[in-house]
């Protein structure tokens, strides 16, 4: 008798155990599948076409919406290199390195503008296009995957929902911040994300980040990567910019080493690194030279005041040859006024009103 009692006592627990585990196998399976897909995709290297649109009323006055974006992208865990071979800007390569915490914007000389590079602080910087974030691999404002979300957050079991005729499980987040995350992860797709809204508040607007991926490419068996991908930006109903992105290589085969994701500036670059307080210019062999003190706090508020920023102070005074300082903040000025759309968007988003 006691026997039996201990059997159906133990078959009632492995019922209830069983019961748990069901309930959260679609979770889990989501997250590792995500996991997994993204990690097959960690080293690739694709060319894309990368669109912006504005509406007419936009707050963003150096908006050029008809200027496409040729990019490459490397990308290597999580470090990535996003070279614009043309684009609004001209001919940029930003390298972020989020290990080392910097990021370089290189801008390559055009007519009688000089070679030059920032160099900020990665965690800080704004990229205008950003492939893998386009592609819902990293999700809106929290920046993380799927996956990572889904270790910081109660799930509950997914419904199924359709999406322009795929079928997808549906997942409604809340992180620790009160943001929602609205996903539809495609299992045919090996549960990468074919859209997310993502839905918070900034300062005195809510803002509404919306993504899509509108198809995958195979690129070896059960390896899927976004092609065609778009983004609406959202505060307080009205969109204020839209983005559209088309893949049109994809390299997973070409092997390439670290050096890829260090900045090297040709000879003749003037560099203003925010991170080591210093100015430079790069000699023929590659090294720095007229090393100048930089005081960001002075240089970002020229720009609020309007008034010229104070020239770094070379420690070379004998170089007179021309007024170097000067075509290097003008160049700065004309890199902060290419950021502006992405520098007002990051301000709205620290609530600054």
């Amino acid at each position: 008798m006691v026997r039996c009692v201990r059997v159906m006592v133990a078959l009632l627990i492995c019922q209830g155990l069983a019961s748990r585990l069901r309930a959260q196998s679609p979770i889990d399976r989501i997250r590792a599948a995500n996991a997994g897909s993204q990690a097959a995709v960690s080293t690739i290297l694709v060319r894309l076409e990368a669109k912006r649109q504005f509406p007419a009323d936009s707050p963003f006055p150096n908006a050029q919406p008809n200027v496409p974006f040729q990019i490459e992208y490397w990308r290597s865990g999580d470090r990535e290199r996003i070279l614009e071979l043309s684009g609004p800007y001209g001919v940029r390569d930003i390298i972020r390195n989020p290990g080392i915490h910097r990021l370089s914007t290189f801008i390559a000389a055009q007519g009688a503008i000089l070679p030059t590079a920032v160099v900020t602080r990665s965690d800080d910087a704004a990229v205008d296009v950003r492939p893998w974030n386009l592609g819902l691999m990293h999700l809106p404002e929290c920046s993380k995957s799927l996956s990572e979300l889904l270790d910081t957050v109660v799930a509950k079991v997914p419904e199924k929902r359709a999406i322009n005729g795929h079928q997808c499980d549906y997942l409604d987040l809340k992180d620790e911040k009160g943001r929602r995350f609205e996903v539809w992860a495609d299992p045919s797709a090996n549960y990468l994300v074919r859209k997310v809204v993502a839905s918070f508040v900034r300062g005195s607007g809510k803002v509404v980040e919306e993504g899509e991926v509108e198809s995958f490419r195979e690129i070896a068996p059960g390896v899927f990567f976004p092609v065609r991908m778009s983004r609406t930006l959202s505060i307080n109903g009205p969109w204020l910019l839209k983005q559209d992105c088309t893949v049109t290589q994809i390299d997973m085969k070409s092997r390439f080493d670290s050096g890829v994701f260090i900045p090297k500036y040709p000879s003749g670059t003037r560099v203003t690194d925010h991170v080591d307080n210093k100015t430079y210019i790069v000699d023929a062999k590659g090294k720095p030279e007229h090393v100048g003190a930089f005081d960001p706090a002075a240089f970002a508020g020229s720009f609020d005041s309007r008034e010229p920023a104070p020239a770094p102070t070379p420690s070379d005074a004998d170089d007179r040859r021309w007024p170097w300082h000067r075509v290097l903040l003008y160049i700065c000025v004309i890199v902060a006024v290419a950021s502006l759309p992405v520098a007002i968007w990051r301000r709205w988003k620290r609530g600054i009103d």
